[in-house]
Formats: structure tokens, C-alpha cells, sequence
């Protein structure tokens, strides 16, 4: 599943898009914004809460679980939608559904009882049978739990371990909550509003359409039904079996092939009056792009992305994909980014639309990234399934990680994902993992709130970057192969984190470990995914021959306490740490293990030259230095800067502001760092460099000593400023090969007129009024702006900030009802960490700062 980022929509290139282009959020939460989807979802807690409750009278997990004496084999599900507007039914039937579902099970254990998840359905009792042979035997529906959703159907005799079947009818409501069976309004090109059947079942939600087994580890096969309106269309996973479906009287019967055998929340179905595009895979695999019709012409890319894609992963993995089709479907309403039901995918509007004439090259990204994503989740998530929600970043960590391997294909490596990963990825991980309310990427589930709470940065960012470094540690060739092996020996089934780590100490034979023996993985991965944070690598005492390199554990707050089950975990906050270090301006990376037990003392060949730690940016750690080695980085830095690489730059000064922000560097040494940044003219060091100064700059506040604190950014940040050129951003921000360009310049001209230069404020309002003032009736979307644009003038920067309001109507309401409901579980706690964090930072650092700003400028 992709998670729910907020996010503006750009507009049409051609002029108001170049302008939107030049106002990213990247002023509010740093430069790498712009390209960032994932990884924490407006969730709407609305009915999570309801579900689950987030406090200590919420369920425990194991009073969640299914009982283990049965198995399903065979879902046979018939589902009867009634819609409004399309065909006559009594009034009390619009927006519920009729359900039938046949159950074969097997019984491994001799019960009375069967047990299913249900939710907001209402089983008729009569219609409840065990199909017996020879007869039916009527079920007993016992009392359903509203805390569980466990319903228990009672037989007056015990079954014995054999297969059997069950047939329940029922009905429901097609629910306003985005979850389960629900509605996804929408209004169409006439100004009609519409309303579509659509599916959304992680983590916990199939019980709403269909009593079932609703845990991933029962997995089975599903053949779907679904009974809709003339004028509607249906979709599920599955491959239609009877063409455009059989007409009975004002209803079409669509049927659709069995799936392979695949967990509950997979399910899904869509009915709707959208229309598609298609094509088809070198393999023969149908891949069609469903959207509302007025809509249609903006799927063409995603259709192409996700051909190419798919094709991509078949050799990558070396797994052909299963099923005969793969349907997308762009949803008016929608409560996450996308997700990866198997067959039949499901996004946002906003997440799979795609027209350069209406959306920038950031927008082309984010598709590409997503698409990628939930293509990834077919092999990691779908074939092989996590066992439990307390290892969801399997699914999610990895499918993160392969979704920039696999955009890369579809751009022909023009954009270079690998390097894009450092700031949409990386950066946001060791943010979220640095505080102590964090939670490790493996841990138990206690609560039910706590499979909500699984959904987050951790599980998606962090669980990619620690794949991504276990990568570097083995190399491409020997990580290609375990996950190939991974996913043959588990396919259709369920597996766990020590599963995979199993194969990989199969395949890895070639790769030295911590001990100096081969690198046993199984010994390496669970210091990194059972316990939370990370460490803080610190290389200290150059002494002429040799440097001391140790590791603690970085922590945003030092005096915050972590959650009591997470305080003492087994290997006690250290960790085996790979160590990619570089010498001087020697551009070969160098090798070494700095292990749990004890520092490591490195050996240098030159008394007077530099160490970097981390170079080229592979590991999740952060690093810092004495003042003896942080002055020998800066004259490199001031020498010759590109004698590190453009990653390894992004690594020296993110985590050079990251040390100060706790206490274990002087600001004054970060600025003195960043004198040489007149210099730099790369994408990734200037992403941590106005991140580092958004950081400052939100301590500060509206405070007063915040304008000295902008000049000197502003200094900084003018040569590159004077080298920026609108022109050339208008010229190239279709050309792939430059998006690294464009974005620099982009974001450079953003964060200098965020800061308040006169002259970069000027020239954006001339532009604002001369291409969106004046053409704000241009395009049937852009029109829409013309009363907001005349009432909201106040000032230039809200002429400015304008431009970021300009979404359709749908994605306004989408985005406000999303955005009202975007708590995360657990987030109290941090929120609370970090204002506090925040307090004393203020206390420490504003007065001795605003000191300095004020003697630089």
C-alpha cells in the first residue's frame, strides 16, 4: 500500500504550470518535498478509532486472533450492488449491498464451532447452512463481538477434520468510510454527482464486505460475482470469465476468474461507469488504466509506466506474474495513496493521472513511484505475504525500496532514483527513527490501535533504507538472488522476517562479516529491525597513524524515555555497523566492520588528511567528529569539494546539522562547513543544506532575531540564486536527463524567495499576475481559480502561495475530509517529544545564534 502524502497538484505547463513548478512546499518541509508520496498515509481515523479505540481499553491483539482449527481453501462470494440513479429497486436498498458466500474450509482440528471476522453486515440466520453431502445443516449464529468482530456459527455436533462447506447470505451498507464496500463520490464533466462502488480492505476491512478469515496468514482462492446496474461496469481481481457480463432484467451479471490463493485484504471490487485504456505485456498480460471517461486522456503514462514496469519485475524477479490481467483504477475518493490489491490496483485520482499539459515533471514521478510501488507489492506482499501485521515492513520496506530500482527502468535511468532516494527516503527515516516514542520495524503487536500504528515512516522509509544498506553490504548480484529464491520458496504462502534472512545466509557466501568469518545475515539484519533508533558514528583522536571510531546510539531527545517494551531490547542499542569510509580526495571507498563489542581503530596513511565515514551514503547511521577532523573535511570541502561524491556531500552536511541539532556539534562549525556551498552546484548536498536551515528557521519562529537569521541563509543561498534562470526551468523540465537540474533550480529560487529577498518575491508576483491573473481562465481546471485568486491578494506572498490552492473540486474535498482525519496513532507521544526537544533547543541555542547571524551579515 502507498501511503497518503499531502500535496499540491501542478497545473498546465504552458505558462501556469511553470509557475506552480516554482512554488513547491518545499519552503515548509524541505527540498525533497516536492517528490515525496509516501510514506505516512492520511489515515482516516474516524473508523479506525471506532474499530480499535487508540488508549488501554482497546483489545488486546490476541483477543483479536482467529482460533487456528479451521482453514479456508475457497471463497465463492456473490456481491449485489445497488447504486442509485441507474435502475429502479425500493428506496430502502440505495447504497447497500446483498451477499452470498461459500466457504470451503478445512477443518484441522475436531470443533462445534466456526469462527469468522464480520463487521457492519447483518447474516440472515435462516440462510446460515453447513452443506452436508446429502443434506444442510443450519448454523447457529452465536453473539458477535463488536470489540473483536468475531462471530461464532455453532453446529449441534462436532466437525471432524475433513472439508467442508458453508454457505451464509447477508446484507450491508456500501459505507461513507472508505473502507470495506464504499461509496466514492465524484461529480462528472456534466456537473452531475456520481457515485461508484469501490473497495479499500487493508489492513482489517474485507469483514465489512464478507464474513471471512480475516488475517493474512489464511490465505485462498476467490471467485467473485458481482450483480450491478445497467450502465455500471464491474471489475475484481480477478479476469472477467462472460465477457461484458450477463443481462438479467435491468442487472449485468459479471463474473470473474478464481484468484490465486492470496490474503483477505487483497479482495477488491469497483463498479462504476469508468471507462479504460489498454495494452498488453510482452508476456501477454492485459493492462488496463481505469478512470472516470472526462479523465481518460491523462492514463496514458500510467499505462505505459506500468507495462514497462511489470515487464521489469518478471525478469527481475524471475517470477512471471500470475494472473491474466492487471487492472488500475484512478478513485474520486480514496483514503490512501494507492493499494495493491492483486489484480486490480487502486489509487487516487491524483496519484495515477498524468498529463504534461496539465502536471509537472514532479507529478510524472510521484506516478512513476507509485505505480512502481504497488507493482512491487504483487511479488513483495501479494505472492509472499507477511505472516502478521507485526512485520508489515516485508511488505512495505521492501516494495519501497524496489519502486525506485523499478522507476529507474521505466525512465531509462535518466532520473537517477538511486540518488533521489538519499532525501525522499533516507533523510525522512532517520528523522522519524530519532525519536524515542519510535517503534523497532519488527515488534509485537499488543494493541489493536498497534496494527493502525504499523502504517509509518518507520515501516516504509526505514525498513527500505536498512534493505538498501544490507544491499551495499552483500552487493546487487548476491541481493537479486536471495530475494529471487525468497519469493520461489514462499510463493502463495506466508513468511516471516527469519525466513528471509534464512535464504540470504544460503546465498551470501562471498562477504565477509563483523567476525571476519562469512556474513551471516540472520546475524546481521534483527540488530537493525528489533530494536529502534540508530547510531551516531563518531571518528575521534587522530594522532597522526590512526583513527578511534565509536558508535552510540543518536537520539533527538536524551532525556525521553522509550515505550517500556521497547526500553531494553537484546542487543542494547549497538549495532554491527558497515563502515564506507574514504581517505582525502582518494576517491576509492574503503571497507570495515565497527562492531557491538568495541571501537575501531583505523589505520591512515596520511597524518593531515581527511576521514569520511559513510561515504556514498549507503548506511542508516549518521556521523560526526572532533574538531581536528571536521576542520580537515572543511578544507577538503573548501579545496575541492567534488573530490567527494555528490551522496557523500549529502551525507557530511544532513548529518552535520543533525549533530548539532543535539548537542554534539557547534553550529558555528556547520556554517563554517557550508562556506564552501558558493561552490556547489549539485541537487543532493543543497537538499540537506535548505532542509538544515527550515530546521533553524522553525525554532525560530516569527521571532524577531528570525530576519538576521534569513539574511545570512540568503547569502548562502545567492550565488546559486544569481545562476537559476526561470527560462531555463521552462525549457527543460520535460527533459528526464536534467530533473536533477530543474529541481536544483526549482527549489533554490523557492527557498531564496521563502526567505524573503525582495527581488525574487518581486519577479514571482510579476509572473503570478502576467501568467495566472490574467489567463486564470485558461483550462477547465484553472478557471476554477479565478474567485480565490481576485479575494485571497493580500500581500506577495499570499499572491504566491495562491498558486498551491489551484486542485478540482474533488481533490479539494478529498484533501480536506483526508487531511481532518491525518492523526497517526502513537504521534501524541512524539509530538510532545519533540516540543520539548524544540523548548530546550530554544533555550540552548536562540540567543548564541542570533548573535552570529547578526555579526555575519
Amino acid at each position: 500500500m502507498t501511503a497518503q502524502w499531502t500535496k499540491r497538484t501542478v497545473l498546465k505547463f504552458t505558462p501556469i504550470s511553470l509557475l506552480l513548478l516554482l512554488f513547491p512546499v518545499a519552503a515548509a518541509t524541505g527540498l525533497s518535498t516536492g517528490l515525496t508520496y509516501f510514506t505516512r498515509r492520511a489515515y482516516d481515523t474516524t473508523e479506525t478509532n471506532k474499530d480499535h479505540g487508540d488508549d488501554d481499553n482497546s483489545p488486546s491483539a490476541r483477543q483479536l486472533r482467529l482460533p487456528r482449527n479451521i482453514e479456508p481453501l475457497l471463497y465463492d462470494l456473490s456481491i449485489k450492488t445497488y447504486l442509485p440513479n441507474y435502475v429502479d429497486f425500493p428506496p430502502e436498498k440505495n447504497l447497500t449491498f446483498d451477499g452470498q458466500v461459500g466457504i470451503s474450509l478445512r477443518v484441522l482440528e475436531p470443533t462445534k464451532s466456526i469462527v469468522l471476522n464480520a463487521k457492519n453486515i447483518t447474516v440472515i440466520p435462516k440462510k446460515c447452512e453447513l452443506l452436508l453431502k446429502d443434506q444442510k445443516v443450519l448454523l447457529k449464529v452465536g453473539n458477535f463481538s463488536k470489540r473483536s468482530h468475531l462471530t461464532n456459527y455453532y453446529l449441534l455436533f462436532q466437525l471432524c477434520c475433513l472439508l467442508r462447506n458453508i454457505k451464509i447470505i447477508y446484507t450491508g451498507l456500501i459505507s461513507n468510510t472508505l473502507f470495506g464496500l464504499y461509496q466514492a463520490t465524484y461529480t462528472d464533466a456534466d456537473g452531475t454527482v456520481k457515485i461508484a462502488a469501490a473497495t479499500h480492505m487493508e489492513p482489517t476491512a474485507a469483514r465489512r464486505m464478507v464474513p471471512c478469515l480475516d488475517e493474512p496468514s489464511f490465505k485462498a482462492n476467490w471467485t467473485v460475482t458481482v450483480i450491478h446496474p445497467k450502465g455500471t461496469k464491474a471489475v475484481s481481481n480477478g479476469i472477467e470469465t462472460n465477457g461484458k457480463g450477463e443481462v438479467s432484467g435491468d442487472w449485468i451479471i459479471s463474473k470473474f476468474e478464481t484468484t490465486p490463493r492470496m490474503s483477505s485484504y487483497l479482495l477488491a471490487v469497483v463498479v462504476s461507469e469508468f471507462d479504460y485504456i489498454e495494452g498488453f505485456t510482452k508476456t501477454g498480460v492485459r493492462f488496463r488504466i481505469w478512470s472516470r471517461p472526462e479523465a481518460k486522456n491523462m492514463t496514458e503514462y500510467a499505462r505505459d509506466a506500468g507495462i514497462r514496469c511489470l515487464e521489469f519485475y518478471e525478469n527481475f524477479f524471475d517470477i512471471k506474474f500470475p494472473l491474466k490481467k492487471q487492472d488500475m483504477v484512478a478513485l474520486p475518493d480514496f483514503s490512501f495513496g494507492a493499494m495493491e490489491n492483486w489484480g486490480l490496483i487502486t489509487y487516487r485520482e491524483n496519484r495515477l493521472l498524468y498529463d504534461d499539459r496539465y502536471y509537472g515533471p514532479i507529478n510524472k514521478q510521484l506516478v512513476a513511484l507509485i505505480v512502481a510501488h504497488e507493482l512491487a507489492h504483487q511479488w513483495f506482499g501479494n505472492l509472499v505475504t507477511l505472516t502478521w501485521w507485526d512485520n508489515l515492513w516485508l511488505n512495505e520496506g521492501f516494495a519501497r525500496l524496489v519502486e525506485y530500482i523499478g522507476t529507474d527502468e521505466v525512465n531509462n535511468k535518466t532520473i537517477r532514483m538511486g540518488d533521489f532516494f538519499l532525501p525522499n527516503v533516507l533523510a525522512k527515516a532517520l528523522d522519524a527513527d530519532a525519536v524515542s516514542s519510535t517503534h523497532p520495524l519488527s515488534f509485537r503487536i499488543d494493541k489493536a490501535a498497534e496494527v493502525v500504528e504499523a502504517f509509518d515512516k518507520i515501516t516504509y522509509e526505514k525498513g527500505a533504507s536498512v534493505v538498501e544498506m544490507l544491499r551495499a553490504v552483500i552487493g546487487k548480484k548476491n541481493f537479486k538472488q536471495a530475494v529471487t529464491q525468497y519469493l520461489k520458496k514462499f510463493s502463495y504462502r506466508n513468511a516471516q522476517a527469519s525466513d528471509l534472512w534464512n535464504v540470504f545466509d544460503k546465498v551470501v557466501k562471498d562477504v565477509s562479516g563483523p567476525d571476519g568469518n562469512v556474513m551471516k545475515t540472520t546475524k546481521f539484519a534483527p540488530q537493525w529491525t528489533t530494536q529502534l533508533g540508530f547510531p551516531l558514528v563518531t571518528v575521534k583522536d587522530f594522532n597522526g597513524t590512526s583513527v578511534k571510531i565509536a558508535q552510540t546510539r543518536y537520539k533527538a531527545n536524551k532525556g525521553a524515555l522509550e515505550p517500556e517494551k521497547y526500553r531494553h531490547p537484546k542487543y542494547g542499542f549497538k549495532w554491527d555497523i558497515p563502515l564506507w569510509y574514504q581517505e582525502g580526495d582518494n576517491n576509492c571507498i574503503k571497507f570495515a566492520w565497527l562492531t557491538r563489542e568495541k571501537p575501531l581503530y583505523l589505520h591512515i596513511t596520511n597524518p593531515n588528511t581527511s576521514i569520511v565515514v559513510n561515504a556514498n551514503r549507503h548506511g542508516f547511521y549518521r556521523q560526526n567528529y572532533d574538531a581536528d577532523g571536521w576542520q580537515k573535511i572543511i578544507k577538503q570541502l573548501k579545496k575541492n569539494h567534488k573530490a567527494y561524491s555528490a551522496r557523500t556531500r549529502n551525507a557530511i552536511i544532513g548529518d552535520a546539522f543533525a549533530a548539532a541539532l543535539i548537542d554534539e556539534l557547534e553550529y558555528a562549525t556547520v556554517f563554517k562547513l557550508l562556506e564552501y556551498a558558493k561552490n556547489e552546484e549539485e541537487y543532493l548536498p543543497w537538499t540537506e543544506t535548505i532542509s538544515g536551515f527550515y530546521a533553524i528557521l522553525d525554532f525560530f519562529g516569527n521571532e524577531p532575531e528570525s530576519t538576521s537569521a534569513k539574511v545570512f541563509m540568503m547569502n548562502i543561498l545567492k550565488p546559486m540564486y544569481e545562476k537559476a534562470s526561470m527560462k531555463y526551468i521552462a525549457d527543460n523540465y520535460k527533459n528526464d536527463s536534467l530533473f536533477f537540474e530543474v529541481n536544483l533550480q526549482t527549489s533554490i529560487i523557492d527557498a531564496y524567495c521563502f526567505l524573503g529577498a525582495r527581488k525574487c518575491i518581486k519577479n514571482y508576483t510579476d509572473l503570478f499576475y502576467k501568467e495566472v491573473m490574467k489567463k486564470c481562465k485558461d483550462g477547465d481546471k484553472a478557471s476554477k481559480c479565478v474567485r480565490k485568486c481576485s479575494s485571497g491578494e493580500r500581500n506577495a506572498t499570499s499572491r504566491i502561495r495562491m498558486s498551491q490552492r489551484y486542485y478540482s473540486i474533488e481533490e479539494l474535498r478529498s484533501l480536506q475530509r483526508n487531511g481532518a482525519h491525518a492523526r497517526e496513532y502513537g504521534a501524541f507521544n512524539e509530538q510532545i517529544e519533540r516540543a520539548e526537544h524544540k523548548i530546550n533547543w530554544i533555550k540552548k541555542h536562540m540567543r548564541k545564534l542570533s548573535d552570529f547571524f547578526k555579526k555575519s551579515t
